[in-house]
């Protein structure tokens, strides 16, 4: 997949490479899930919900002609599961929204951190490859997908 920003992005794009720190566009979510939810199984739905909306596996390219695009990004997208201790996670929290690398790198993030109180979800997206209806989409995708649902076409 390889495709043009849109003008919304491409404002979006020139306002976070002028400001690379930033973290104003990033869209985190981290969400207690429950203490029986099976860790590697959360891990297993993430991917499958990502696998089936490609783009979020976006990473920024220049063409030849200096255009930016939208392109797959030659390596699958990761899923890390922490094991830490209640402790440790409310220390881990406060690093996990961090600026993205928008010269090739991924522009979402998924941590499954089993602690003490249970099991906890985090994601982290780039809002120039999702917006909130995306969003919803992209959970309700992972919901399904733990659960041996079909996901949304």
């Amino acid at each position: 997949m390889t495709g043009k920003l849109t003008g919304s992005q491409q404002g979006l794009y020139l306002e976070c490479i002028a400001d690379p720190e930033s973290t104003l566009y990033n869209l985190p979510f981290l969400g207690l899930i429950h203490e029986n939810t099976d860790p590697e199984r959360l891990k297993e739905a993430v991917l499958k919900a990502v696998a089936a909306h490609p783009a979020l596996n976006a990473v920024l390219a220049e063409e030849a002609d200096g255009t930016i695009v939208l392109k797959t990004a030659d390596t699958p997208p990761e899923v890390k599961v922490f094991n830490l201790s209640d402790e440790d996670f409310a220390e881990r929290k406060e690093t996990l929204v961090r600026p993205f690398d928008l010269n090739g790198g991924g522009m979402f993030r998924f941590r499954v951190f089993v602690t003490d109180e249970g099991v906890c979800l985090f994601s982290l997206f780039h809002h120039l490859i999702v917006d909130g209806g995306s969003l919803n989409l992209v959970f309700a995708d992972i919901a399904a997908a733990y659960d041996g649902r079909p996901l949304s076409d």
